[in-house]
């Protein structure tokens, strides 16, 4: 079982899909931004490599948002905690 809900963008509160593995990360455990507001640093950066539909609009290839493990449990289980879409995407750490 996973944890998929809607997150909001620390800085203006957009909404973002995530996807917690197996409940082994409690939401509050990390911080969701949108593209605009992506950290320079202590950040996962994902970027979709296909457009899709979600939540009544277009997300462009290229779209991208940036997940920050805030502990040290969200940081051991970062490989099962991304964003909830269902289309390949591409991952960085920064």
């Amino acid at each position: 079982m996973c944890n998929c809900y809607i997150d909001n963008c620390k800085i203006c509160k957009s909404p973002i899909p995530i996807h917690l593995g197996d409940y082994l990360t409690k939401p509050e455990e990390i911080e969701c931004y949108c593209k605009s507001y992506i950290p320079i640093k202590n950040v996962r950066v994902f970027t979709i490599k296909n457009s899709i539909a979600w939540n009544g609009n277009i997300l462009k290839r290229g779209w991208k948002i940036g997940i920050r493990c805030l502990t040290d449990n969200a940081n051991k289980n970062k490989n099962q905690n991304f964003p909830n879409l269902g289309v390949d995407m591409i991952e960085v750490d920064l």
